[in-house]
């Protein structure tokens, strides 16, 4: 049942439902006073609880728990005085942005200090310091439990989930693909159709490497078994795929705005849809559903036999025509293998370069060390420019609502501007409409609650807010500032029933403090535009690093040449005549030959890892200010070259084993050499790339005839 579910849903309600058993429980043994207070240790523990392995998730959980617990001692500590609480507002919020520095991993863990102090603003005055931090210990000691108990048991699941959003991310990427090929009805794209597909491409890319990395530190990590050997076999082939997609757009250019190959674009983008599907297809598959697999050659590309030929006047060049459908074949290919392994009808081939040692180099890294905070120590630090502006707009929340005529809950403002206030300006704008919105659906939610007089009722719906307010912080922000305004809502009854439901109080502070926050995001602001050249030039390092390890020619042999080139050859032909294996067709069983492939793909994918931030920058950057924006379309046509060199060399890492090296070596020399001084230059640049009129390609009429 689960396996239909999206993962952050599943995750949200495991949540829950650890939340609930430790409130029934403590309820149960000590009353409701101490399973409330217990149930705030829980809730900030929570935060970090996603779908991890067991070891990353416990030690998350925990990080979490103690940020919250250190939080809440300082708010005890300075209770009683508006200046110190002030300050220790200030100061809670500057130490839990600049734990950003330590990458995304961290967001989750730094949020639970900010909802520590909030939750420990709102105790009722009297509550002894000792009590409220016990309590709240013993909160946080029963959801690590549950969390480590959770964590090992839903590991398969997290596993195929992970492995499913990466397929859907893979399909995703095909159809904004299909868009850039696809024309208009006039046969020439528009400026704003061509914006629109950049930035749904843009999207697309950035999306599909968060989810590849998700699913390889859930996978690669796990302990061998023919399901784990299968899924990791999947990943591979559709990172592969990737490469394939990519090497497919060589030649969009050559004919995108020639109107003779209108009908040739349309057919193209046709294949990609259905590629794509496939790709759906096989996701259902994964995930449990009974799907029939769909042909995936679809029509061929050449609108009749004249344009196959070329014979006709202003057709499409055979050589196009047939170098575009040879790569859709190859990736029609590609996924019946993805398929097959999905459905379990072929055996699982992984590399033997890439064993279970060498696969957890692909792990992203995990841990706490303090020299990752040492780049962020500069004001040009997009982290110290958000923390020193998040101190800022909580400690001016906190004094605006003392001086509003309610101020029964001040711990709201503060709130409203932590959950707005974003380390991005996109981010910041996003939010800030999303928590308007769903706090005035929220309050009709629980004014619509306040008819019910059954405190078990209201603790259920306590428990189903806060896993919602969990699974849907990332998909779905709307349903969480609705779950979220209910959960505070309650929170503030639950404590003191006969207190009410403030819900106006609620709404002005959502208000105030979502235009508070927007307003702080002018200040100190770090606009993509001052991040972009630095992330160019990483960009173009890692390109340069994996082109250096590609473009090298097979080393000769010292010994029996002859035999030893005859002996290759004989067993690569073998393997074709036997098994119908082409270096391009299938580029996994390819790799294996290469004695560098690990460290060829561990520069692939720190270059991938690059691109995939540009173009989370780009996307980042279309919600700033017009004055401070960046021109998309250089930037836009830099990233799509990146992408193009990176098919070329993945193609080129695929062919060299089997090539000769005498042939080819002064040819891999010379363009070796070509690449690092081109690109050398652009990466220590620190400007942003102009408009200028791309090189052009080589012409199709000089292309060799296809054999």
């Amino acid at each position: 049942m689960f396996h239909r579910i999206p993962a952050h849903v599943v995750n949200g309600f495991t949540v829950a439902l650890g939340i609930a058993l430790i409130q029934a429980l403590l309820q149960l043994a000590h009353g409701p006073r101490a399973a409330a207070l217990a149930l705030t240790g829980a809730i900030c523990a929570s935060l970090p609880d996603l779908p991890l392995r067991p070891e990353r998730s416990w030690r998350r959980v925990l990080a979490g728990g103690l940020l919250g617990l250190a939080a809440a001692a300082l708010m005890l500590a300075l209770r009683g005085d508006a200046r110190a609480t002030a300050a220790g507002i200030a100061a809670i919020a500057f130490v839990a942005m600049m734990l950003l520095g330590f990458g995304p991993r961290a967001g989750p863990a730094s949020f639970s200090a900010v909802l520590a102090l909030v939750f420990t603003m709102g105790l009722p005055d009297g509550e002894p310091a000792a009590g409220v931090l016990g309590w709240q210990a013993v909160g946080v000691a029963a959801y690590l439990v549950w969390a480590w108990a959770a964590s090992g048991l839903l590991q398969p699941l997290w596993r195929r989930l992970a492995l499913g959003a990466a397929l859907d991310a893979g399909a995703g990427l095909l159809r904004s693909r299909s868009a850039l090929v696809l024309p208009d009805a006039t046969g020439r794209a528009g400026e704003d159709a061509d914006d629109k597909a950049l930035r749904a491409w843009i999207r697309a890319e950035a999306r599909l490497a968060e989810r590849v990395q998700s699913a390889r530190d859930l996978l690669f990590a796990a302990r061998s078994s023919p399901a784990q050997q299968r899924q990791v076999a999947v990943l591979l082939r559709l990172i592969d795929l990737r490469d394939l997609l990519l090497a497919s757009a060589l030649e969009a250019d050559r004919q995108r705005r020639d109107p003779a190959a209108q009908t040739l674009r349309g057919r193209w983008a046709a294949r990609l849809l259905l590629l794509a599907g496939g790709l759906q297809d096989s996701r259902a598959s994964l995930l449990g559903r009974d799907t029939p697999q769909r042909p995936l050659q679809g029509d061929a590309l050449a609108a009749d036999g004249a344009a196959a030929t070329g014979a006709e006047a202003g057709a499409p060049p055979a050589a196009l025509v047939q170098a575009i459908e040879q790569r859709l074949t190859y990736m029609a290919d590609e996924l019946r293998r993805i398929d097959a392994l999905v459905r379990g009808v072929a055996a699982p081939a992984v590399p033997a370069v890439l064993d279970a040692k060498r696969l957890l180099a692909f792990v992203a890294p995990e841990g706490w060390p303090l020299k990752a905070l040492r780049p962020h120590l500069r004001l040009a630090s997009p982290v110290l420019r958000h923390a020193l502006r998040a101190a800022a707009a909580f400690a001016a929340a906190y004094g605006i609502a003392l001086a509003l005529p309610w101020a029964a809950h001040p711990q709201w403002l503060v709130l409203s501007v932590a959950v707005v206030l974003r380390l991005t300006y996109d981010q910041t704008v996003a939010r800030r409409n999303l928590r308007i919105a769903g706090t005035m659906i929220g309050c009709l939610v629980v004014l619509a609650l306040s008819y019910v007089e059954s405190a078990p009722l209201l603790a259920l719906a306590f428990s189903v807010a806060i896993g919602l307010a969990h699974g849907f912080v990332v998909e779905r922000y709307l349903l969480t500032a609705i779950a979220g305004t209910v959960m505070a809502l309650l929170q503030a009854h639950l404590l003191e029933p006969t207190a009410g439901f403030p819900i106006a109080e609620r709404l002005a502070d959502t208000l105030i403090g979502a235009a508070l926050a927007w307003a702080f995001s002018y200040v100190l602001p770090a606009w993509e535009r001052s991040t972009l050249p630095a992330a160019i030039a990483r960009m173009l390092d890692a390109l340069r690093a994996y082109a250096a390890l590609v473009l090298v020619c097979p080393p000769p042999a010292t010994a029996q040449p002859a035999a030893a080139a005859e002996s290759a050859a004989a067993q690569a032909m073998a393997m074709a005549a036997t098994t119908g294996a082409d270096p391009l067709a299938d580029p996994l069983a390819a790799s294996q030959s290469a004695a560098v492939s690990m460290v060829q793909r561990m520069a692939r994918r720190q270059a991938y890892d690059m691109l995939g931030a540009l173009s989370a920058s780009l996307q980042r950057s279309a919600a700033e200010p017009a004055r401070v924006r960046p021109d998309l379309r250089p930037l836009a046509a830099l990233l799509d070259q990146a992408q193009r060199l990176m098919a070329h060399l993945s193609m080129l890492r695929l062919l060299l084993p089997h090539a000769d090296p005498q042939q080819l070596r002064a040819a891999i020399e010379g363009a070796a050499a070509d690449v690092d001084a081109a690109l050398a230059p652009l990466a220590h640049s620190a400007t942003l790339p102009q408009d200028v009129a791309a090189p052009d390609a080589l012409p199709v009429s000089a292309w060799p005839e296809p054999p």
